[in-house]
């Protein structure tokens, strides 16, 4: 009885291990299912990681090229419009200087006709006087000097334009102290020209290309003061805060910059200047 009793609990005893043992099994091939899907994820979180770390880095560059060709393209513009009214200003200048040969060359046409009328003078009908004497012929007026100082003087015009022409053209080849020596005396010379603030802002221009910013503000502050309505003004402003930052002033560089904006803003200055505040911390 007792032997057959012992193999009955001995079977009931392997059940058990069996049921036992079936578990941890799947327990254990479910946890290496885990480790297994676990790591590939990780892996591949890290790589997303990277790769937006890349783009970023890359958005930025692309960032940073763009606004350093739209600041140079900023500055083509600002060249071009400069160009565009100094060869407005000579064409005024020769269309003046025409007009006025015109004028010189009709005076001169009609003064050999004057001389040839001088020639042969006519008697004037006498007139009575306190003394009943006849007067003496008069011949009709000539073309001289004197009638035709109200021209206006060629010689003048002409000066005007190579002067002017002079000094740009020494400011274009860098030399930046006998441009202003130049334009200095072309505005002394000629102070009602149409083409005196614009060599009043080549100066300001030369000084701060000789790093002298003192001077060029100086300079484009005279051309604000006399000229506040022209064009060259925004520019004068312009170059202002530009030598206001290298001095090292970017506080009143920005000031500047937004006086520019708010006084101006339909002039290509205004535009420069955005630009520059949006580079500025």
């Amino acid at each position: 009885m007792r032997p057959r009793v012992l193999a009955q609990l001995a079977l009931i005893v392997s059940c058990l291990e069996g049921l036992q043992a079936a578990p941890l099994g799947e327990q254990a091939e479910s946890a290496d299912s885990a480790a297994s899907y676990t790591a590939p994820s990780q892996g591949g979180l890290l790589e997303l990681l990277h790769q937006l770390e890349l783009l970023r880095n890359q958005l930025a560059s692309l960032n940073g090229r763009l606004e350093v060709q739209a600041h140079d393209l900023q500055l083509m513009r600002e060249q071009q419009k400069k160009i565009y009214t100094d060869l407005d200003s000579r064409l005024a200048v020769l269309e003046k200087l025409a007009a006025t040969l015109t004028a010189g060359n009709a005076i001169q046409n009609a003064a050999p006709a004057a001389e040839q009328g001088a020639a042969s003078p006519q008697l004037l009908p006498e007139l009575p006087t306190a003394q009943n004497q006849p007067q003496s012929p008069q011949a009709p007026l000539s073309a001289s000097p004197e009638n035709i100082a109200s021209a206006p003087s060629q010689a003048s015009v002409v000066d005007e334009f190579q002067m002017y022409s002079a000094a740009k053209d020494l400011f274009d080849r860098g030399q930046y102290e006998e441009a202003i020596a130049a334009f200095q005396k072309f505005v002394a010379s000629f102070p009602q020209s149409s083409n005196a603030a614009a060599a009043q802002y080549w100066i300001g221009n030369a000084y701060y290309a000789m790093k002298y910013y003192d001077e060029a503000i100086a300079a484009q502050k005279a051309l604000i003061s006399q000229y506040p309505n022209h064009p060259k003004a925004a520019d004068a402003w312009l170059n202002v805060a530009s030598s206001l930052m290298a001095e090292g002033k970017t506080e009143e560089a920005k000031s500047t910059l937004r006086r520019i904006i708010a006084e101006y803003p339909l002039s290509e200055a205004s535009e420069a200047a955005l630009a520059r505040l949006r580079t500025l911390p």
